[in-house]
């Protein structure tokens, strides 16, 4: 099992201003990789200590030719806790899925994480070497107490 990131954005734009809400948004280029297949873990986001997540999404920007899925989204707690689902990126264009009430952290409401960990991506199927995702997450940073 591997843990991989690869990005076409490298930026990562967020205000951290506290009790402002704003998203952390990644593009990943799945041709970017050596390989993303069985039990690869891709390294999405990073979430900064002292923010909340209320949400998490996943945007199938193109499709990959290949014939890999991501088996669920996560962090470094809980590789599900965030999406509990597959998620296809081998057939339609434009296909989103986002993190529902009967996930882990979303039947809590979110999460604030306490100390900096990153939202990933654990890979369910085969092989990849192209289509493009974007991975995002709705957040709050809760107190600049958190982020010192």
């Amino acid at each position: 099992m591997a843990t991989t990131t690869f990005y076409t954005d490298t930026t990562q734009a967020m205000s951290l201003e506290r009790n402002q809400p704003f998203i952390i948004k990644k593009t990943i280029d799945l041709s970017l990789s050596v390989t993303a297949g069985t039990t690869d873990t891709i390294t999405a986001l990073n979430i900064p200590k002292g923010v909340f997540v209320h949400k998490v999404g996943v945007h199938v920007v193109t499709v990959s030719t290949g014939t890999a899925d991501i088996d669920s989204v996560g962090d470094g707690d809980d590789p599900n806790g965030w999406i509990d689902a597959d998620i296809e990126l081998t057939s339609t264009a434009n296909n989103s899925i986002i993190s529902i009430p009967t996930d882990a952290y979303p039947v809590l409401g979110g999460k604030l994480y306490l100390v900096a960990d990153t939202i990933d991506l654990l890979m369910k199927t085969a092989v990849t070497t192209n289509g493009t995702i974007e991975v995002w997450a709705l957040c709050h940073m809760m107190d600049n107490l958190y982020s010192a």
